[in-house]
């Protein structure tokens, strides 16, 4: 895993996770002055910890936050070839179809569902002929928005979550934390009955905002503008870098077609 440790698993994984560690790790800090131990083996197990929680939160954000947010459920390498779509000229567009219909013998005119096939063989071309730099550094850019983004609204929801504490009384701190378990064991259940990764993402969420409710915290009261000001500022991120994942998604599915242009053109010369 080291020997192939690059940007993108700081960009994908390490960084996320990072900031979802530190997210959850707010509201102990502000409130109970509870601050991470500056020791090297402390720091090494935080990043280690961040980035196996990058790998988790990759694997539901993936699945739940959408790319395919064309008419219909389109993904960018496909909605990009329509003859009325302008992101590309029309010259150009004309020049990549001929290009994957001969190198490939797939035709993706006319909305053809080989379309998304297709743009991963032009992606692994580019791979093949180690001409990738931008195609990675989007990729990268990309996953750490999405990262971000999930990061931002998980650690968005356990903040709102420590600001109902206070009225919890202590003897119900024990039912509250195991209703807490009920409500995420059942959303997981039902996400893998139906297939659905959003139900048990949004499990996850709701069991992070109620759990948070549960926890001690004695003197949150003074602390509540700080956390509500956390919270906002995490759904701010998190709305900001939706938005710039979807344009870095839409820019690496950009550079790939164009990169396998300029692959064929050279190789036709």
């Amino acid at each position: 895993m080291i020997d192939r440790f690059n940007f993108y698993d700081i960009y994908g994984y390490l960084i996320p996770g990072m900031l979802l560690i530190a997210l959850i790790w707010l509201p102990h800090a502000v409130v109970a002055g509870a601050m991470p131990s500056a020791a090297v083996t402390a720091a090494v197990a935080a990043l280690i910890a961040a980035y196996i929680a990058g790998h988790v939160l990759q694997v539901l954000a993936t699945k739940v936050i959408p790319i395919n947010t064309g008419a219909g459920g389109r993904f960018p390498s496909d909605w990009m070839l329509d003859e009325d779509d302008s992101t590309f000229p029309s010259a150009l567009k004309k020049s990549l179809a001929d290009a994957i219909k001969t190198r490939f013998g797939l035709d993706v005119r006319n909305h053809a569902p080989s379309r998304r096939t297709a743009f991963f063989l032009c992606r692994d071309a580019l791979i093949a002929a180690k001409t990738t730099p931008y195609v990675e550094q989007f990729q990268g850019l990309y996953a750490l928005m999405r990262g971000i983004c999930a990061a931002s609204a998980i650690g968005c929801a356990y903040q709102i979550g420590w600001l109902w504490s206070p009225w919890i009384c202590e003897e119900c701190r024990v039912p509250a934390a195991g209703f807490t378990m009920i409500l995420l064991l059942l959303a997981v259940f039902l996400g893998m009955l139906h297939g659905d990764d959003r139900t048990a993402l949004g499990g996850l969420v709701l069991f992070l905002f109620a759990a948070a409710g549960t926890l001690t915290a004695n003197g949150l009261a003074r602390h509540t503008g700080v956390l509500s000001a956390g919270a906002l500022s995490s759904l701010t991120v998190a709305i900001l870098t939706f938005g710039a994942y979807l344009s870095f998604a839409a820019e690496w599915v950009k550079t790939i077609y164009r990169g396998f242009v300029v692959l064929a053109t050279s190789k036709s010369t």
